[in-house]
Parts: structure tokens; sequence; C-alpha cells
């Protein structure tokens, strides 16, 4: 199998560019700690590296015991992994930045992260007054919070690399113009842009901004998600024709060629999986390559904001909000 490779940040550290995301492990999945630890083990075993999680996730815990019990035995350097975390959502505000990460750093059982993210531009309270930090288990105590202040954030996302907390620093789910008015002030840019994006959601302004401005690009959802089009019909890029062609002639998957057309666009996938099956089969769309003229048909599959399935509506009026970055 080849190695995963990896990209250099502004920062100084190196980004492995395939990653493997946790948001669907625990609480949501209704799964244990130790059932979360199964999987990270197993993907430890298949070879990732790169781990991508977040305060709200509610598993940095299981991550964390999961990581210690290779590193305390010898299987794998902590200097080896590469391990994202995010800004609690209802701690964006200056003040909480700190207690935020050093709640993240406890879990994960760190001095510290690779990559910290500001998880989302809107900022989020918690009507049941709880101290705890919020969870995505409890999304119906959560109310908008309209004085998010992105600079000031920023500013403190910036003290943890002086820290030592972090070794970079980045956003998730903000757009162009929010990454703007961060660049105009900021004393360490941005290293890293998480967004949703896929075959059909090619983010193509949002990822020519990024070029431009040396900021790494990953990609969640890079497989998409059935959504609606022309009218009442549901479709998938997992079952699109031309991924199924490609795929059969070069005896892949459909979720190998979508992984590796992403990575030959200079985008980092944080895949999705429980099943050892599923896990080697996303880190073998190392093994190959995409011609350009299978990378040109894949282009032509795009669809714009109609493919977007990320935009947490489920909060009220939040398409409304002066932040809101869809």
């Amino acid at each position: 199998m080849a190695p995963v490779p990896s990209r250099l940040l502004t920062s100084g550290s190196e980004i492995p560019m395939l990653g493997f995301g946790t948001g669907t492990l625990g609480v949501r999945s209704k799964q244990t700690e130790e059932e979360v630890m199964e999987v990270l083990d197993t993907a430890l075993e298949c070879g990732y590296r790169h781990f991508d999680t977040a305060y709200a996730y509610s598993n940095e815990a299981a991550i964390g015991r999961s990581l210690k019990k290779w590193t305390s035995q010898g299987k794998v350097k902590r200097e080896d992994l590469f391990i994202t975390t995010k800004l609690s959502p209802d701690h964006n505000r200056e003040a909480d930045v700190a207690m935020s990460l050093q709640k993240s750093l406890a879990n994960l059982g760190l001095s510290y992260v690779d990559l910290y993210l500001v998880h989302f531009p809107i900022g989020i309270t918690a009507t049941n007054n709880k101290e705890e930090f919020i969870s995505v288990a409890d999304e119906s105590n959560w109310t908008l919070d309209y004085e998010t202040d992105h600079v000031a954030v920023w500013r403190a996302m910036e003290a943890q690399v002086e820290a030592g907390r972090t070794k970079a620093i980045g956003l998730s789910n903000f757009n162009i113009q929010q990454i703007k008015r961060i660049l105009k002030v900021c004393k360490v840019k941005p290293a890293v842009l998480q967004v949703e994006a896929n075959a059909y959601f090619q983010e193509r302004p949002l990822r020519t901004f990024c070029q431009e401005n040396n900021i790494a690009l990953c990609a969640y959802s890079p497989l998409g998600s059935p959504y609606k089009h022309s009218g009442s019909d549901q479709t998938s890029v997992l079952n699109d024709p031309v991924v199924e062609e490609v795929a059969a002639r070069l005896h892949k998957t459909p979720a190998q060629v979508l992984l590796r057309f992403l990575h030959q666009l200079d985008i980092i996938p944080i895949t999705k999986s429980a099943s050892r099956t599923h896990q080697l089969e996303n880190i073998q769309m190392l093994d190959f390559q995409l011609s350009a003229e299978e990378m040109e048909r894949f282009t032509a599959l795009d669809k714009g904001e109609a493919a977007r399935k990320f935009s947490i509506h489920f909060l009220p009026n939040i398409e409304n909000h002066p932040e809101f970055p869809f």
C-alpha cells in the first residue's frame, strides 16, 4: 500500500493528505466508548494517522484512550500522528477559546493538537444553562448567539499557537468574505479550511481562493450524500453512472475513485467508516491515478450549491443570521 503523502502547511507542519473523520462515532450512533475505541484501533491498523474530531462530537475521550494505548505500546509515535479538534460552537468567544482547547486536550490526553479549527462561524448558547459544554447530542437546547466576533476569536486562536497547545489553526464552514476579514488582521494565517466538498459539490470559487492564499482545503462528506434535484428525484454521487463506469473500468470502488478525484485536486478528504473493509478501501485510493480525461469527466459532475447537504437548518432562523455562511 502506498504511504499517505503529506502537505506542508503555512505553520511549518505537515498534514497527511487523507484523514479519518469521527463525527459519526459515539453519542449520535449510540456507540459506547469501547466501541469507538475499536473503530479507532482498526483505523490505526489500516494505516490512518490523521484523525479529525471536535468537542461537539462527544468522543474525544474515547479517541484519546485509543491513541494513548497505541503510543504507550510503542505501535506509533505521537509525532507521527496528526490530530485535529475544533472550538466548541458555544465558546465562539475570545475569553472562552483557551478553556475550550484545554478541555479538549484533557479529553484527548494530549499536551497539544496538530490543528485547532473554529468549528462554525455562528456562535450558539445552551438554553438549559448547563456549565458543561454543548454536544451534538443536545441540539434541541441550542439558541443562536448574535455577538460572535470572528476577529476577537481568531486573536484567541493565535494565542493557543503561542502557548504551544496547537501547532496550527484554521477554520471550518467559513465563507470567502469571513476568511478575508481574518486575513486582513491576522498574525497567524489560517492554515486549513474544512468544508463540505465532493464531486457533486466541488466548491470551485472557494477552492481557488484557498489556493491563492495558501490555505489547505479539507473536505468532509467527500463521498456525498443523497439530495433532491430536478423536483423529487434523489441521487447519490456514489451511484452516478460516470462514477460507476470509471470505477468498473479501473477495477476500483466508486468511493475510491471519488476520493482520488479530490486528492488530485489537492483537497484532503476526511473519510468516515466503522467498517474495516471500507477503511482499507478508502486508504487504497492512493494506489492509482485518474487520467486527465477521467478528471475532466468528474469535474463535469459539479452541481454547485444545489448539492450542499450540510446547513444546520434545524436551528430556527439560522439562515437569517448575519454570519450564516451558506
